[in-house]
């Protein structure tokens, strides 16, 4: 190879990787500007690589170096709590924003390396692309795709963040088909797009028609949204509820000489939404009681203070059991729900706790990360998913990053919840993208399984979101606020829960059966 063609694949590259890191930094919310079918250039580029280079090794590093560098800048805002809590150096903190993109880059990796396998006969000239083809090949991308998303979120207790789906909650209309195949299965046909939009720049004429189904693609989605959401309106019960974002500094939340001044402000601000909004529910955010409320005299208070305002409240804080042995016990990061006289009508421990959140894996017990954690990085999963009922309302509960897993969301439904409520503390993440990213991962589950969310956070972004996946109220970023509104208590279920055992399966045959057909082609017609 002469210096100026390496030169000429040098650029090439560099144009690949700007495009994954584009698309990703400014197809997911950031603090700068937002459009959401920009995202569709991360999956497009990724294939693209996959026809570049000559060798799977070389489609994984360049996958790898692409999607990495895209997906650390949208979580740049890691670095924010490492630096600040964590109390690490910015150069020392800066370096876990780019390990974490690194994870997520990997999968965008196996996805070119996968499509570059199967795109080898076509790339190197040896078999003839036609659009047939391209399509299968296409199809294929968008499955891989879709599965890869799926992994992610599931591998080393998942991190299901920036997906596909989630970019398209600015354009409510591009989401409403997760509430038939899901976010996840969204995103596989988003991509399986964006791959077609690839063949119209290949300069091969007779798989330009690609582009037609790729707008076709995007035609059917948005049509489709554009009939749900003018046509479709929820039916069940209305109720007001109110949420309580207290703002709550978090260096100052866990010190016990600022537990009276904490619950005294709760009080006061749900004594003026009882007031003013006359609520069905109040709800206060996660570990907004940074106590154990269970025993503690300041809950004692908190009851007088609901049974005097004659509203149920769901509030989040710390709980334990004791253990067999004496001065033994398990913590849990929980949720009450009071009635309106206060009294005890249930509670919910969040099952699924977040690694160097909640908890601080065995072999990695440093103390640094103990110190970030400030005490509260040591709760243990919950077991019981029931909805908890206060009146007709069926309450399924999602704590933090609960909500950024589809199938906890639809455990909650299944189990009968008529209204899902996420309650959060965003706080760790400062004035940065997260609250808004983690705000839009929510909305999808909202879409997906048909109900409204309350969602009560800290410092914000507190919202009621409809089944639309739309933002009917929000609050604002650190500064104390009552978001109040009305929503419903719903019964139906949307096609996506019906068939949510199936989709997956579905996509993973799907995938199985386009990557035989074209390795066997190649296989057929390569000559030996």
């Amino acid at each position: 190879m002469t210096m100026r063609a390496r030169f000429a694949v040098n650029n090439r590259s560099i144009v690949l990787i700007v495009l994954v890191s584009a698309g990703m930094f400014a197809g997911l919310p950031n603090p700068f500007w937002q459009n959401s079918f920009l995202v569709l250039l991360v999956p497009a580029a990724l294939y693209a690589i996959a026809w570049h280079v000559r060798s799977a090794s070389a489609a994984f590093r360049l996958g790898w170096l692409a999607s990495g560098a895209g997906a650390a800048a949208a979580v740049y805002w890691v670095a924010y709590p490492v630096h600040v809590y964590g109390m690490l150096p910015w150069p020392l903190a800066v370096p876990c924003a780019l390990l974490l993109g690194a994870w997520i880059g990997l999968f965008g990796a196996v996805f070119s390396c996968i499509m570059h396998l199967l795109v080898r006969p076509y790339s190197r000239g040896t078999l003839p692309l036609f659009w047939q083809n391209a399509l299968l090949l296409c199809t294929a991308a968008g499955c891989l795709w879709g599965i890869l998303e799926w992994f992610r979120g599931i591998f080393l207790t998942g991190f299901p963040w920036a997906t596909l789906a989630s970019a398209f909650v600015a354009v409510p209309q591009m989401l409403q088909a997760a509430s038939v195949v899901g976010g996840t299965a969204l995103g596989a046909f988003f991509a399986c797009a964006a791959c077609c939009s690839v063949h119209l720049c290949a300069g091969t004429l007779r798989c330009r028609r690609l582009s037609v189904i790729s707008v076709a693609i995007l035609g059917i989605i948005a049509l489709f949204g554009f009939y749900r959401t003018g046509s479709f309106s929820p039916q069940g019960e209305e109720y007001d509820v109110a949420l309580i974002q207290g703002s709550i500094d978090q260096g100052q939340k866990w010190l016990p000489e600022y537990q009276q001044g904490t619950a005294d402000r709760y009080i006061s601000m749900s004594q003026g939404a009882a007031d003013k909004l006359k609520p069905d529910l109040i709800i206060w955010p996660e570990t907004s009681m940074p106590f154990y409320f269970q025993e503690h005299a300041l809950g004692e208070d908190i009851r007088r203070a609901v049974a005097g305002l004659g509203v149920p409240l769901l509030l989040g804080t710390p709980g334990y059991t004791l253990g067999p042995q004496a001065g033994s016990y398990t913590t849990y990061n929980r949720a009450y729900v009071l009635d309106k006289q206060g009294r005890d009508v249930g509670f919910y421990d969040k099952e699924h706790l977040v690694p160097f959140g909640e908890y601080i894996p065995s072999f990695l017990n440093l103390e640094f990360l103990q110190t970030m954690m400030q005490g509260v990085g040591d709760f243990t999963p919950g077991k019981q998913t029931a909805p908890v009922r206060t009146g007709n309302l069926a309450l399924g509960i999602l704590v933090c990053y609960e909500s950024i897993f589809p199938e906890l969301a639809q455990q909650r439904v299944a189990d009968g919840a008529t209204l899902l409520v996420n309650i959060s503390n965003d706080a760790w993440f400062g004035n940065t993208s997260a609250p808004r990213q983690h705000l839009h991962l929510t909305a999808v589950r909202a879409v997906e399984q048909g109900r409204y969310i309350a969602r009560c956070t800290n410092t914000g972004i507190s919202a009621i979101i409809d089944p639309f996946g739309r933002m009917q109220e929000t609050g604002p970023l650190f500064r104390p606020a009552v978001v109040g509104g009305a929503v419903k208590s719903i019964t139906k279920k949307t096609v996506y829960h019906l068939i949510y055992q199936w989709i997956m399966p579905a996509m993973l045959v799907v995938f199985c059966t386009t990557a035989f057909c074209l390795l066997q082609t190649g296989r057929r017609q390569t000559p030996q």
